[in-house]
């Protein structure tokens, strides 16, 4: 994925944008400097002089797989800096583990709630790691700063990609590799690779033959509204679950990840099936926003989805779940 082509989709209007998703193209300009504050809540977005670090989907999809210091012994103290790399070393080892962690994980992971926290994806403190005394700090490949700092202190990094599906088992091996917990790193892989291919299956089966629904999935907008729409693209985590879930994403042709589109397009992909991850406590009225749309067939029929769970806004361990999800909405009848 080009850098400029990312740079040129979100320069000037992507502050805007409310909710912070734990991929590559919203996790820089677009996160809070705090984390949710309850349900529905929206903290103040950061407004950057200068949008830097656009898109982690830019630093080079396809590259190899994590992998961890195999010199080095098991880790018994760590701090984790994403959502996925806390649920990831929760899988495998549990939450004893861990001393500290981003903001958003305080906030998300309730298996991690209390512990000490050292700052937001785009600005995690230093020196408040240190503080902690980890000897590994599990966190994203694009936060090369914060982990070059770790390296210069004599504290080990492990860097994750987290950008498709196949990264979450890879991550969970690597994880379990860092912790001297390889036998239920793979036991944890080999149980979500099932789970995913048995979702696989059945969406399958729901299909009997008919063709897969064309899907629209909108990671961010504004509430009230359907200004500053964005939506998943391809080679993104969300485009591989769409179609492991049976159905086809409508913006699979979009030249980046994660396009910003406008109302005229939706009604010209018209999609069948409309998965809003817009996060609100009154899903109702989210999923009311879009019937001034009504000639799109997903409004027509009444297949708006809302979605409630941050588990879909990251990939991790309950990849699987988020899969089921998608899967029974896609596949639900109208409900008009």
């Amino acid at each position: 994925m080009d850098n400029a082509r990312i740079r040129a989709q979100f320069a000037g209007d992507s502050r805007r944008l409310r909710r912070p998703v734990d991929n590559p193209v919203t996790r820089s300009p677009l996160l809070w400097t705090t984390p949710p504050g309850g349900p529905g809540s929206r903290p103040p977005l950061r407004r950057p002089a200068a949008l830097v670090a656009l898109a982690a989907l830019a630093f080079g999809l396809g590259c190899s797989a994590p992998s961890s210091d195999p010199t080095a012994g098991p880790a018994r103290r760590v701090v984790c800096l994403t959502p996925s790399s806390t649920e990831l070393v929760v899988a495998v080892a549990g939450p004893g583990v861990i001393v500290g962690v981003d903001d958003y994980s305080a906030a998300e992971v309730a298996a991690v709630r209390g512990r000490p926290t050292v700052g937001d994806f785009l600005a995690p403190s230093l020196e408040a790691i240190l503080r902690l005394r980890p000897d590994l700090v599990v966190l994203d490949r694009v936060q090369t700063r914060v982990a070059d700092g770790l390296r210069a202190a004599g504290v080990r990094a492990l860097p994750l990609r987290m950008e498709r599906v196949g990264d979450v088992a890879a991550g969970l091996r690597a994880v379990g590799d860092a912790l001297g917990r390889r036998a239920e790193a793979a036991a944890a892989a080999a149980r979500l690779e099932a789970e995913i291919a048995a979702v696989r299956a059945e969406a399958a089966r729901a299909l009997g033959g008919r063709p897969p629904p064309r899907v629209l999935i909108v990671v961010d907008r504004e509430l009230g509204g359907l200004g500053n729409l964005v939506a998943a693209g391809p080679n993104n985590y969300l485009d591989e679950l769409v179609a492991l879930a049976g159905g086809v994403n409508v913006l699979a042709d979009a030249p980046v990840a994660f396009p910003r589109i406008s109302v005229e397009e939706v009604l010209r992909r018209a999609p069948e099936v409309i998965i809003d991850a817009v996060h609100t406590a009154d899903q109702q009225r989210a999923a009311a926003d879009w019937d001034v749309l009504a000639t799109v067939p997903a409004v027509a029929t009444g297949r708006v989805h809302v979605l409630a769970d941050t588990m879909y806004t990251h990939p991790g361990p309950r990849l699987a779940e988020s899969l089921r999800g998608l899967a029974r909405r896609i596949h639900a009848p109208p409900r008009r």
